[in-house]
């Protein structure tokens, strides 16, 4: 019987080392599980978002106006006695007139043409004829070399006429000539307003006056 008891005790033996090596294999087998599980995990997950720095934005730039407020335009003149009224009105309302150099323009004007003479000695004659009758008198020497006597250049034809009229009272004889010629002008303004409504409301009172000015931006 010594037989069957070595028997049995072989086979819990084999028994204990058979659950033995169940038991490790099954612990493998879940902790292989657990990898596969990590690993599909990462494969699944969705990529981080890259970092992106931040872009710094645009700026909008301000717009600085150029204007130093509004004043009033009275417009541009030829002479200087042309504004006379208009300079007393504007002194009228309260303000001082400015008067500034402007821009050069083509004007139309009459010269009295008196005669055209061979030499500068005969025009010369003529030009005492003109001083005792207390006219304007120049030579002008065209291209031809001849000497043309004036009486005179006029904007105003009328008072140019008027001037013949006179002249021939003399026993000078003329003729109108039309030229064109390149005259400066003079720019009258006046009054400084911080806002286009101030100067709207001085333009009314100027307007009672006989005057009518535009409003215009002043430049720095």
């Amino acid at each position: 019987d010594k037989a069957a008891a070595k028997k049995a005790a072989e086979e819990k033996a084999a028994a204990k080392k058979a659950a033995a090596e169940k038991a490790a294999a099954d612990k493998a087998a879940a902790k292989a599980a657990v990898k596969t599980a990590d690993a599909t995990a990462s494969a699944t997950a969705p990529a981080a978002a890259p970092v992106v720095a931040a872009q710094p934005q645009p700026q909008a730039v301000a717009s600085v106006a150029s204007a130093d407020g509004y004043t009033l335009d009275f417009g541009t003149f030829v002479l200087k006695s042309e504004m006379a009224q208009i300079k007393k009105k504007i002194k009228n309302a309260g303000m001082k007139p400015v008067v500034a150099p402007g821009p050069k323009r083509k004007e139309q004007m009459s010269r009295i043409h008196v005669g055209e003479y061979p030499d500068q000695q005969s025009a010369e004659k003529m030009l005492q004829k003109l001083r005792k009758a207390k006219t304007e008198n120049f030579i002008l020497q065209d291209k031809s070399g001849k000497f043309n006597v004036y009486a005179g250049s006029y904007f105003d034809k009328v008072g140019a006429v008027d001037e013949q009229l006179r002249l021939a009272r003399f026993g000078i004889t003329t003729e109108l000539r039309p030229i064109v010629v390149q005259v400066p002008t003079f720019s009258l303004t006046a009054g400084s307003f911080k806002s286009e409504e101030d100067a709207a409301r001085k333009v009314a009172e100027l307007e009672k006056l006989g005057v009518k000015p535009t409003v215009v931006q002043r430049s720095k």
